[in-house]
């Protein structure tokens, strides 16, 4: 039963593409609420992910396919009149999936040096741990030259990694609910020796101006 209500989703999928344009099937994840965070473990980023996926996730699990999210965090130093310099880079990678008998999301999270598992019995917990970054660590705080501007660009990408390859190449129109979101790109911050915290300007999508923290901490 749970095979036939994958196949009757994956016909749906591919009858509303091929119905209304693709404008009509925008979404809208971003990347929200940065906090750029400079301390003895070196420069670190929190970040929440945002946007109307939340029942599209949670109806493919229980329909047996599995979910990964991948978050790209990209550190650059900022020049006026050269090409911004890129520094460093980390990659959060989030497996999830969903164990009917248990009624279990199992959640591992990896960042290429180590790894940790998850286990909630809510999807609401489960999403929002999963879309949540906590202070993840982008380089060590001895990158930083003092006095000069650097920030972080973060990204999103959801893509589910156990569709049948026969399924994929017919249907290779259907985005089986997988998202990638724009660039967002935190405050400019500098290592001032000294200074403790700060604020700066992040303009957000919506235009509105506001002010983002970032701390430091000797």
């Amino acid at each position: 039963m749970t095979k036939i209500r994958s196949l009757l989703l994956i016909i749906t999928s591919a009858l509303v593409v091929s119905f209304f344009p693709a404008s009509a099937l925008a979404k809208g994840e971003e990347i929200a609420n940065v906090v750029v965070t400079i301390g003895p473990s070196g420069v670190a980023a929190s970040a929440t992910l945002k946007g109307p996926f939340a029942s599209a996730i949670e109806e493919a699990l229980k329909n047996g396919f599995s979910k990964e999210f991948r978050y790209t965090l990209n550190l650059y130093r900022s020049y006026n009149w050269w090409p911004d310099e890129f520094i460093a880079q980390k990659t959060i990678l989030r497996h999830v999936k969903y164990d009917s008998v248990k009624k279990l999301y199992a959640v591992r999270s990896s960042d290429g040096d180590r790894s940790e598992e998850k286990s909630f019995t809510e999807f609401s917990q489960m999403l929002s741990w999963t879309g949540r970054l906590a202070s993840v660590v982008v380089a060590p705080r001895s990158v930083l030259a003092p006095n000069e501007p650097y920030y972080i660009q973060l990204k999103a990408e959801s893509r589910t990694p156990n569709i049948p390859a026969v399924l994929e190449t017919i249907l290779f129109f259907v985005s089986f609910n997988d998202f990638s979101t724009s660039w967002k790109t935190s405050p400019e911050f500098t290592l001032k020796e000294g200074t403790r915290s700060f604020r700066a300007p992040d303009l957000f999508p919506s235009g509105r101006l506001a002010a983002a923290l970032i701390r430091e901490t000797p």
